[in-house]
């Protein structure tokens, strides 16, 4: 057997005759990326209501911390892992020191909640080993490959657990998505509703409407949303100043930005920056 043949066997590929490949399945693609991940100790940990466009992950190596959504307390315990969803606003406290171990990754596909969305899962004796392993490559001064691989496979562990039906990759209607990867390609860019009809191939009017039926929401306003999304991770996990920040994510200057910023997420970006650390919360 040639090798061509061997690797359409395995990957689930075939070949038409002159070697044409034909892909016989699709697999959704998830896009994971580890944004951060840290460990360290904690002192205090007074969290008032925040979210972020991302996932985050959390391990503690004791008792004696926990997370509030809702009136309802979620401990954080050596045994299990808690997982944060996107956009949940969550508060948090502890009443001993703790060493925090976190995660925070994005994937592409939407996660859309019922109830209560965050959830745990049991710490294996061989992801806690895979969590010590990350613990002693995070200070290397050039991480290592197995750190990429580590991180993404405990991302992946807590996908696996959320259920399935949360997960929304695509809407139903075609020229909405190609209107959302075009949005998400050029955030950076000058976009009108009148543009992204034109991907649309429809008129100005008549997309508005299928996109506000669609996804519950104006063109411009989601946009906004997700220039606001790109910011808020760049001002977690980046040293570029709000200026920069502001022009990365299409703003015409830091005044515009931040008066969306705040409107959006209710605080400034400046003040959003200061609660990338658990253990500081802006006064």
């Amino acid at each position: 057997m040639c090798i061509k043949h061997a690797w359409a066997i395995l990957i689930g590929q075939s070949l038409r005759p002159g070697g044409t490949w034909i892909m016989k399945e699709f697999f959704p693609e998830i896009g994971v990326k580890v944004l951060l991940c840290r460990f360290h100790k904690l002192g205090a940990w007074t969290i008032r209501n925040l979210s972020a466009p991302y996932w985050r992950l959390y391990w503690n190596d004791a008792p004696g911390a926990w997370v509030t959504l809702d009136g309802r307390r979620h401990e954080l315990v050596p045994g299990r892992f808690m997982v944060i969803p996107p956009e949940t606003a969550y508060s948090s406290d502890l009443s001993r020191p703790v060493r925090h171990f976190y995660l925070h990754f994005v994937i592409i596909p939407e996660y859309r909640p019922a109830g209560d969305p965050i959830y745990t899962f049991a710490a294996s004796r061989h992801l806690l080993a895979a969590v010590n392993r990350i613990i002693a490559m995070l200070d290397s001064p050039q991480p290592p490959l197995e750190l990429a691989v580590l991180t993404t496979l405990l991302a992946c562990q807590a996908l696996a657990r959320a259920p399935a039906e949360n997960f929304q990759s695509r809407y139903p209607d075609e020229r909405v998505n190609q209107a959302v990867a075009h949005m998400d390609d050029c955030l950076s860019e000058p976009l009108s509703n009148s543009d992204l009809a034109g991907i649309a191939h429809m008129n100005t009017n008549a997309f508005i409407r299928l996109f506000r039926r669609t996804t519950g929401s104006t063109p411009r306003a989601y946009l906004a949303r997700k220039r606001i999304d790109r910011a808020c991770m760049m001002l977690h996990h980046t040293d570029y100043t709000i200026e920069q920040i502001a022009e990365q994510a299409g703003f015409c200057d830091r005044y515009h930005f931040s008066r969306t910023f705040k409107r959006i997420r209710g605080m400034g970006p400046g003040t959003f920056r200061k609660t990338s650390d658990p253990g500081i919360w802006p006064k």
